[in-house]
């Protein structure tokens, strides 16, 4: 959801959810770097993988 709103210009809405997201003690995936581990060669799958990660960046996710 971070993602999505960074990437459609909502930016307040974005890191809101994002903190959210990153305060549950439940959330293991913490930095954008710990999104790499998905190996795929649809090229559909990586360019919609490569924007989502654009959009944790916008969002103020750390990298690593």
């Amino acid at each position: 959801l971070a993602s999505s709103l960074a990437l459609t210009g909502h930016d307040a809405e974005a890191r809101a959810t994002l903190m959210q997201y990153l305060a549950l003690p439940t959330t293991q995936t913490r930095t954008i770097t710990e999104w790499d581990y998905i190996p795929d060669d649809n090229p559909a799958f990586m360019k919609f993988h490569l924007r989502f990660k654009e959009g944790l960046r916008k969002a103020g996710m750390p990298e690593h």
